[in-house]
């Protein structure tokens, strides 16, 4: 697609453009005022999409741009925005958005948004081009044509059926069609709106608004809507030759009585053949009209039902729970539309209840498929809004266990070998560390984001997780690890929610005992026994297997599809496996289960591995925070010598205790450290220093500062000042685009909260020591 990017800020604007770009979409032009758009849209090609910021410079905000562009051009507009009030949501509603997506957002979020606004607008533009064609139909066909809705009242004359009925279309609107399409035999027989065969036509006469006859063929369709239900009645009529044998009569009579057709009858000939369920009642409630759907509905035969009470029919919960609905219809001849549950049937039905003849009319809609549907909606936008608050709280929360590891990890430090409080305090660290796991489970909901890979040593790494697993009393762990599982570029944060929910799965499974057995190996492609879908190359292969109970046949297709589960308790999500396997291929990995009831389950995860080219007794952490700086099969470079002054660190963090941790432990490790806490105030320092005998080295700033200049900004300007730049970027939003694309911003390597000073002062000394 071609899309116009209108966004004030213009690191943000550029890396919208670059997602968009990704995603395969044209984006030729970043505007910063509404202003702007507008003059471009006024004398340029017109995209095919605005994306726009809420907030922009000029006089104009995006929505009162968004409402200019549409009245203009009918252009359709994304916002983006930080705010969620509902002040500026009601506002984007009526200037008549095509999406709302708040700020902070993954390349993932935009690229689904911009496909939902995209094919709505293109709906929306075939709908017009479909009713404009077929409203010129109607009314430019030679043929009459009269609209019903359900009940059988007129929505609609084209000027042929105005010339041959009298009616004009504003007086016959409303009224019965009996009222205005008045018809009967020849021969006299009774005959009403519907009676026709479908796909046929018959010949009748048509008694006009004046009295006249006049030989008409008609032929009735039933009209549905999009969902297939149905909504009312088609007539097509012509006028004929007149049969020089016709008797006409001068109304349409009922064969057995002689009298004119009642409403009723002319109900029954409209709505036999109606797949809905529809039943009539009169003023007392006695049903005077079932159709075969509702006799089977309500398990009984169409005969035994007519003049029977209607509330009999349904259990007394029906009648305590929907009577006044039904009542404001029947008694009030109002129109209501409701959706109503039986219990007895476990199925949803919309009710549309219309006052009819001295009665009412019910149909009956099943929409048990779509309430369940909406209902699975409802459940998911409440976990994407649940996953907005779990960002927020993890950026805060990650903030606070950096102070704590930071400060645990520089008392142990400081205790004798022999302390008696060590234990306690690697003890407070492990805790540490498994909170944030915990942090990183609830950024599942926020849909998290690309992964931020470091090299790591997959066996000691799977190795260290099992350590720190609390394991269960009657379950048997057997872990299984391969001497050369070798390295891989992976997110170990992300690994680990891995390892967790499939530890967690299997857990589940096991009755009162059992055994989970994992094998950590690597692999080439052709010793997998299902290297069909593999390419070439080492993997790293995770084998999980227990002796739980199984999955069946009927579930296994779905054991990765969101909110699917077997488990009845009530914290059972369904998105563990989801979860997993979206980890998994946003790392371009495989997973795959097979399972048997009553014989286990085996999950096997592969991920792809880093060619060995270094040395085999080079021993990598598995946890080290940096992201590499080099591919592993480039020589370490030499350390420069060591500078005769001590290196010079510009921080920026708007969090106090954070910064004074990160000033001391640089402090600690020779450093000399000048601290700020707002962009604006670093890049100032920065400024002043460049070109001098004290030059800053190395620049750390935390990516998100609340009220100020954040530290993807204030890497702009001061990439402006000094391109070669060394510069680590550290956020508690571990899942922002920033964190996992950080070269794209100019950084040399990426931090996320929390760490340990251990991991800080090593990411310094690469970063410094690198070429």
């Amino acid at each position: 697609m071609r899309i116009l990017v209108v966004e004030d800020e213009a690191i943000v604007g550029r890396d919208i453009q670059a997602s968009l770009a990704n995603c395969g979409h044209t984006v030729k032009h970043v505007l910063r005022s509404g202003e702007a758009a507008l003059e471009h849209l006024d004398n340029e090609d017109l995209p095919e999409l605005v994306v726009m910021d809420v907030g922009l410079a000029g006089t104009m905000d995006g929505i009162e741009t968004g409402v200019a562009i549409r009245e203009r051009h009918s252009v359709p507009v994304l916002f983006l925005s930080a705010m969620s009030d509902e002040a500026t949501l009601e506002r984007a509603k009526q200037a008549g958005a095509y999406g709302y997506l708040l700020k902070p957002f993954n390349e993932q979020e935009l690229h689904s948004m911009v496909e939902v606004a995209a094919a709505r607008h293109a709906s929306e533009q075939k709908l017009k081009a479909t009713s404009a064609r077929h409203l010129g139909t109607l009314t430019s066909i030679a043929n009459a044509v009269i609209a019903t809705d359900l009940i059988g009242r007129v929505t609609f004359l084209n000027p042929a059926a105005e010339a041959i009925t009298g009616w004009t279309a504003t007086e016959a609107q409303g009224r019965y069609v009996h009222e205005v399409f008045k018809i009967s035999f020849s021969s006299g027989e009774a005959v009403s709106v519907g009676d026709d065969p479908v796909g046929g036509s018959r010949s009748v006469l048509l008694t006009t608004r004046e009295g006249a006859l006049l030989p008409v063929e008609d032929n009735t369709t039933p009209l549905r809507d999009s969902e297939g239900s149905l909504c009312g009645l088609v007539i097509l009529f012509r006028l004929r030759s007149e049969d020089p044998d016709a008797d006409p009569t001068t109304s349409a009579l009922d064969t057995n009585t002689g009298d004119e057709l009642t409403p009723w009858a002319q109900l029954a000939g409209m709505v036999t053949g109606i797949a809905d369920p529809i039943i009539a009642v009169d003023p007392q409630w006695k049903i005077t009209y079932v159709n075969e759907p509702a006799g089977d509905l309500l398990r009984k035969p169409r005969r035994e039902l007519f003049s029977a009470w209607f509330w009999d029919q349904f259990p007394k919960s029906a009648h305590s729970r929907y009577y006044q609905r039904l009542h404001q219809a029947l008694v009030r001849k109002e129109p209501v539309e409701f959706d109503l549950h039986l219990d007895a049937l476990a199925r949803w039905f919309q009710a549309r209840c219309y006052p009819f003849a001295n009665g009412m009319l019910i149909l009956l809609t099943d929409i048990t498929a779509r309430k369940t549907a909406d209902e699975q909606k409802s459940k998911i936008e409440k976990l994407e809004s649940l996953g907005y608050l779990a960002r927020g709280f993890a950026h805060d929360f990650n903030n606070l266990l950096t102070v704590l590891l930071g400060n645990l990890s520089i008392a142990g430090m400081r205790a004798p070998d022999d302390a008696p409080y060590r234990a306690e305090i690697d003890e407070a660290k492990r805790a540490t560390l498994q909170a944030q796991t915990l942090v990183q489970q609830l950024l599942v909901f926020a849909k998290g984001g690309a992964p931020i890979r470091r090299r790591t040593d997959i066996g000691a790494f799977v190795e260290q997780w099992f350590k720190g697993h609390q394991r269960r009393k009657n379950i048997s762990y057997k872990l299984d690890l391969d001497d050369n599982t070798g390295f891989a570029e992976v997110d170990p944060e992300q690994c680990r929610r891995v390892l967790s929910n499939l530890i967690a799965n299997s857990e589940q499974s096991i009755g009162e005992s059992g055994s989970i057995k994992v094998k950590v190996r690597r692999i080439n492609s052709a010793e997998s026994s299902n290297s069909d879908d593999l390419i070439d190359g080492p993997w790293v292969e995770w084998t999980f297997t227990d002796d739980g109970h199984g999955i069946s046949p009927a579930d296994l297709p779905q054991v990765f599809e969101p909110y699917f589960t077997t488990r009845q308790s009530a914290n059972a999500s369904g998105i563990g496996l989801t979860v997993c396997e979206s980890i998994v291929k946003a790392h371009n990995g495989r997973i795959t289960v097979k399972s048997e009831p009553g014989k286990g389950t085996q999950v096997t995860v592969r991920l792809p591995a880093m060619i060995p080219v270094v040395d085999a007794t080079e021993s990598a952490k598995p946890d080290t925070a940096a992201a590499p700086l080099k591919q592993p099969d480039t020589p370490e470079p030499p350390r420069p010598a060591a500078s005769p002054a001590p290196r010079r660190v510009l921080i920026l963090e708007d969090e106090r205790l954070i910064r004074q941790l990160l000033a001391m432990n640089l402090t600690t490790g020779g450093y000399q450290v000048v601290a700020t806490e707002e962009g604006s105030e670093a890049v100032a320092a920065f400024r002043d220093a460049y070109g001098t005998d004290t030059p800053f080295d190395l620049f750390i700033t935390d990516l998100t500062i609340p009220e100020g200049m954040g530290g993807a900004q204030a890497m702009e300007q001061i990439l402006a000042i000094d391109p070669e730049v060394r510069a680590i970027v550290s956020s508690g939003y571990s899942d922002d685009p920033v964190m996992a694309r950080f070269m794209d911003y100019g950084f040399s390597a990426v931090l996320p909260k929390p760490y340990e000073p251990r991991q800080l002062l090593e990411l310094v000394e690469e970063v410094l020591g690198s070429r």
